[in-house]
């Protein structure tokens, strides 16, 4: 059996109405199970704070044929669960819930999913009026993604740790509506990056895991809209980075685990609108080149050989900085005592450094100060 998950956007939703609403509306859908039920019930109540609004149900809610319908102020981000097997029920919530935007698609057992099964699952959820689609479950095992080359109204799509490989990236050219696209981990390397380059509204990109390789950032460098760019563990190198420097829109950055190194430094420090930068485990010694960064306000950059002198030298430029995360390199107590420094400071991950005992207490004011500090 192949399961759904479809979220409705609207405004606000008690958990009360939550349960009257589903119960009304799913027990008049032929097809619709008391195990979905349950299991649209146990995700509601994970999904945190939907009680925004004091009026009780009953204050905003009328009958009209057997179901109780709320006006749009009254309902945000509705999760629920649906066998896809009855087209009659996929029919009525169209009609009912107004506006999908979400659904995600997953199988309840591992298959390996060939474009004839995908086409079948799209093909029953096509006419629904959703603009975010993931499939992003390793159950499915995903090939071919040539079913979804129609699904042009699409903005978001997630179809992380599948084995799409560069050539079932293709069929991903025809979604040009699309600002928001996750492959992580799905094979795709540098052919199937190619593949992207029509995508010119894309603002989010995330390729975590799929050895794009130097030559995969420059077709990357051609989505100049580009705002969150997650190249982790791809093995771009310095000379991949010097591709991304002509991003000027760019704020978030992930390039962890990429071999960059030092030389990756310089590149680095031109695209001066990051505000969010990861170089977790580069092999980096000489951070300092960053200082020219004065945007950032979130600095990832464990597991490398970091010291005291380039702490010193980003504390006097980086004052914006919030978030800092340093841990496992080498920083000792005047690196520690840097720290001072950065006023804005919010949050520090220094574990796994050799810390003296005057270090050690120096942090112990930073957690006074009210400076989450984790080792």
């Amino acid at each position: 059996m192949t399961i759904m998950s479809i979220k409705i956007n609207y405004n606000t939703l008690p958990y009360r109405a939550v349960f009257i609403l589903t119960s009304l509306l799913f027990s008049s859908l032929p097809g619709f199970t008391s195990e979905g039920k349950d299991e649209f019930y146990s995700s509601t109540l994970q999904r945190g704070n939907l009680a925004h609004i004091s009026q009780s149900f009953e204050d905003h809610s009328s009958t009209e044929e057997g179901f109780y319908t709320l006006p749009p102020e009254c309902i945000t981000d509705i999760f629920f669960f649906l066998p896809l097997k009855d087209q009659v029920s996929m029919r009525e919530i169209s009609i009912r819930m107004k506006e999908i935007i979400d659904m995600q698609v997953w199988p309840q057992q591992t298959r390996k999913v060939k474009g004839e099964r995908l086409s079948v699952v799209i093909g029953t959820i096509k006419n629904l009026p959703f603009r975010s689609l993931s499939l992003s479950f390793k159950l499915w095992e995903i090939e071919d993604l040539g079913s979804l080359s129609f699904l042009t109204r699409l903005t978001e799509l997630k179809v992380d740790s599948n084995e799409i490989g560069p050539a079932g990236a293709k069929p991903l050219a025809n979604l040009t509506n699309l600002v928001s696209l996750s492959l992580w981990n799905s094979r795709i390397g540098n052919p199937g990056v190619e593949e992207f380059i029509p995508l010119t509204n894309l603002t989010t990109l995330i390729l975590a895991g799929n050895k794009v390789g130097p030559a995969g950032t420059k077709p990357i460098a051609k989505l100049t809209n580009l705002t969150s760019l997650n190249l982790w563990n791809n093995r771009i190198l310095s000379v991949g980075l010097e591709e991304l420097t002509v991003l000027t829109n760019l704020k978030s950055l992930t390039v962890g685990i990429n071999h960059i190194g030092n030389a990756g430094m310089k590149p680095l420090a031109r695209i001066t609108s990051l505000t969010f930068l990861d170089i977790s485990d580069n092999g980096i010694s000489e951070v300092g080149e960053l200082s020219p960064l004065t945007n950032l306000t979130s600095l990832e950059a464990d597991m490398n050989r970091i010291s005291d002198k380039d702490i010193e030298v980003l504390a006097n430029s980086l004052s914006k900085l919030t978030n800092l995360c340093v841990g496992e390199n080498h920083i000792r107590e005047s690196g520690v005592k840097a720290f001072e420094k950065l006023t804005s400071l919010t949050y520090l991950r220094i574990g796994e450094n050799p810390l003296t005992s005057t270090a050690e207490q120096k942090l112990k004011e930073f957690s006074a100060r009210g400076i989450i500090v984790r080792y």
